[in-house]
Formats: C-alpha cells, sequence, structure tokens
C-alpha cells in the first residue's frame, strides 16, 4: 500500500504602518449657536489734552447684558448698557462680527485667525437741568481676531483671544488724524456642556483704544468685562 503524510503550511503575512498626523488648515462649517446673558463693564476714557479734561468719564460695575451667535465660519457679538453720574447718563451699544479665514489643529487643540469689524456707540443724555460736556459719538473699525481653544476635557472647553482695531471712523475726528488710531483686547472664557446642546460660559476681557477727538488731540478709553450667559447650539 501507499501512505501520505499530512502536510500543512503555515503563513504569517506581516504588514508594515506609518502613523501619520495630518494638521487641518481648512475651515469647514459646523453647527449654529447662540447665546445670552449678562456682564458688568468698567469704562473710563481719558482726554490727552488739558482743554478735554471735562470729557472724562469713568462707570465702575455697571450692568450690561449681551447676545452673541454664529457657527465655525462667522461670529457675532452685540452689548449694550448705559452707566450714570452726577451729570450725564451714558447709553452704550457694541456690535462686532469677524469671519475665519484660517485655522489649523485638531479637536482638541486649535487656532483660529478671523478679520471683521466693529461699531462703539455712545449716546449722551443730560440729566434735567444739567448741561453736559460730554457728546454723543460713534466708532467703526476694521479689527482682527486671534484665538485659541483647547478641550482637556470632553466637557470642558478653554477659550483665549487676542484682538486689535484700527478705527476708520469716528465721530467729531479729522480723517487726516485716524492715523494715530489704534487699540486692542485680551480676553479669556471657559464654557462647560452641560449637554450636547446645552451649555454655560464664564468670561472676561479687557480692551484699549485710542482715538482722536480732533486733529490734536485724542481719548484713550479702557474697558473690562466681566460675565457668564448660557450656550446653545444646533
Amino acid at each position: 500500500g501507499t501512505r501520505i503524510e499530512p502536510y500543512s503550511k503555515v503563513s504569517f503575512s506581516i504588514s508594515k504602518s506609518t502613523a501619520i498626523s495630518a494638521t487641518d488648515h481648512s475651515v469647514v462649517s459646523g453647527r449654529w449657536w447662540f447665546g445670552f446673558g449678562g456682564e458688568i463693564d468698567s469704562f473710563g476714557a481719558e482726554a490727552a489734552a488739558p482743554q478735554y479734561e471735562s470729557r472724562i468719564f469713568k462707570i465702575n460695575g455697571a450692568p450690561f447684558g449681551y447676545a452673541e451667535g454664529g457657527n465655525d465660519l462667522l461670529t457675532f457679538r452685540g452689548a449694550f448698557g448705559s452707566g450714570r453720574s452726577d451729570v450725564e447718563t451714558l447709553t452704550f451699544f457694541d456690535l462686532l462680527g469677524t469671519y475665519t479665514i484660517y485655522q489649523f489643529g485638531g479637536a482638541q487643540s486649535a487656532v483660529s485667525i478671523s478679520a471683521g469689524g466693529r461699531f462703539f456707540s455712545v449716546t449722551v443724555t443730560p440729566n434735567p437741568g444739567v448741561t453736559s460736556a460730554l457728546q454723543s459719538t460713534m466708532l467703526v473699525s476694521p479689527m482682527a481676531e486671534i484665538r485659541y481653544q483647547y478641550v482637556p476635557r470632553g466637557r470642558i472647553r478653554l477659550v483665549a483671544t487676542g484682538e486689535a482695531f484700527w478705527p476708520m471712523y469716528t465721530t467729531g475726528a479729522q480723517a487726516s488724524a485716524l492715523i494715530f488710531s489704534f487699540g486692542g483686547g485680551l480676553g479669556g472664557s471657559l464654557q462647560i456642556a452641560i449637554t450636547s446642546k446645552f451649555g454655560i460660559e464664564v468670561f472676561g476681557k479687557v480692551r484699549y483704544l485710542r482715538r482722536p477727538i480732533d486733529g490734536q488731540s485724542g481719548i484713550q478709553e479702557r474697558q473690562s468685562m466681566l460675565g457668564a450667559g448660557l450656550l446653545f447650539s444646533f
């Protein structure tokens, strides 16, 4: 008889893989979000020339309200409030919007650069029987913003922002004096997601702005904000 021995062959396939770390340089539009809340503002304006010292005005701890919204590309924010002295009442309205032109990073850590504009208005209302030395004014300014966000844990997001302003129009100023106008701001916020569509935010920001009031003098404005609000996404 013939005997056939069993024979088997076992082969191993070893594949080589290379880990690639990709950096996202695109801007992808995501969900829309909006928020609202309150903030405490302190505002001070100081004139550069003695003849304008009567225009100095300071408020501390004035209540403001704000509303904001946007997505990964667009951001809008409006704030409003008022401050009162012995002579007049000042009503403030601050509106800004930005568009993201460049961003890089991932879901945990990302940096974005945005450009946009800011409209700031101060309305002066003298108290009855009093003549105010202050005047109503408005400001229109292009702005740039750089934002860094970091997500250390799943429900927490930390955001740091830097702003720069170059006013192109302000009431009472000569066009030739606007070349000396500039400003900027620094801020930070903490966002906590309660659910996938609802969260809370705590933030703070400081701003400085120098703007002319005529061809020879200028006003240095300082503003600080501390507030909290609710965030919704859809």
